[in-house]
């Protein structure tokens, strides 16, 4: 039950973001088609969509040794927003992940069209930090992994 719980949460927090992305309608009779040009933007964004591929590739990545080293016991996730999901289906920590990337890609995409400056020049660090963070994740599961005698 509580597998299910958190997959409908990430689901809807991943759709309430979906409107937000697709920008305001337009006045009546004139109505802008809520999937229409806002993610049109966004999917034309090239820079960002090379970060928001980096960053699923590498979060794919670490979950997938994250939870083969869990599996061998003994281990101690260190992210607070993984933690609590390790006892959950694979499914539902691929998911959460996902859907977290998916916000941190619309505030990257925000930041990108700001009317400041400072924060349009800044855009790509937090998505960055994701990449690094996921990186380095990987990296860490997998030295624990190899000296453990893991895959």
């Amino acid at each position: 039950m509580r597998s299910r719980s958190q997959v409908a949460w990430v689901l809807l927090c991943t759709l309430a973001a979906i409107p937000a992305v697709a920008g305001p309608k337009k006045a009546k009779g004139t109505r802008q088609d809520v999937m229409g040009e806002g993610l049109a933007r966004l999917f034309r964004d090239k820079p960002l969509m090379v970060l928001w591929a980096s960053m699923s590739t590498f979060n794919a990545m670490d979950m997938h040794v994250t939870i083969e080293a869990q599996a061998a016991g003994g281990f101690h996730e260190d992210n607070p927003l993984v933690r609590p999901l390790l006892g959950q289906p694979a499914p539902a920590i691929y998911l959460e992940q996902q859907g977290m990337i998916a916000g941190l890609a619309l505030v990257g995409h925000k930041m990108r069209e700001s009317k400041h400056r400072f924060i349009r020049a800044l855009w790509w660090v937090p998505l960055a930090f994701q990449v690094q963070a996921n990186l380095r994740g990987w990296l860490r599961d997998r030295r624990w992994l190899s000296h453990r005698g893991g895959p």
